[in-house]
């Protein structure tokens, strides 16, 4: 109580970005296990595009916990899409795929590669043609979603503005050949 009032307090704590790849985590668990956690702390783990995708799940299956009974928690995933937003022009587009929604200005493509990036992985399926402020090259993508994976060849074409940033992302590819196997 305080000053004859009841005093709220906090219940829980959200740590919505650990870089566990630097033992952020392990600052969590120490305090854990020293008993100087009071509250819930439930933590989000940075997924980043640049490193393995294949060997960072591992990483985060191996360090997910959401023990009903225990105060620390890392059940939630952040995907780090500021390094992709900085590659791009303050008025950069992407049309994904081309004839679709045409994405316009970093909050839009904040969204955009929120929504995408999770569940994408994509790997250089050819050479890398450049022209002016221009290129062009094919890759192979696979979308998973829960435990199905599918997969689809696409066509990336960027171009750039005089300062190198990316003005305008088009990806070319067909939904409807989205297929089970590479």
């Amino acid at each position: 109580r305080v000053g004859g009032r009841r005093q709220a307090a906090p219940t829980s704590v959200s740590d919505a970005g650990g870089y566990w790849t630097r033992g952020h985590h392990d600052v969590w668990a120490r305090a854990e296990g020293r008993g100087e956690l009071t509250v819930r702390a439930s933590n989000a783990l940075y997924v980043s595009p640049d490193r393995p995708f294949e060997a960072q799940m591992a990483d985060l299956r191996r360090l997910y916990a959401n023990e009903p009974g225990s105060l620390l928690r890392f059940n939630q995933a952040k995907i780090y899409i500021d390094g992709i937003l900085d590659l791009y022009d303050e008025n950069g587009k992407a049309e994904d795929p081309v004839g679709g929604q045409v994405q316009k200005g970093i909050e839009a493509l904040r969204n955009f590669y929120a929504l995408t990036a999770p569940a994408l992985q994509v790997e250089l399926n050819g050479p890398i043609c450049v022209a002016g402020h221009d290129c062009a090259f094919p890759l192979l993508a696979e979308l998973t979603m829960g435990d199905a994976k599918q997969y689809l060849d696409a066509t990336d074409v960027f171009s750039f503005d005089d300062e190198g940033k990316i003005s305008s992302m088009r990806a070319f590819w067909n939904p409807a050949e989205l297929r089970p196997t590479r």
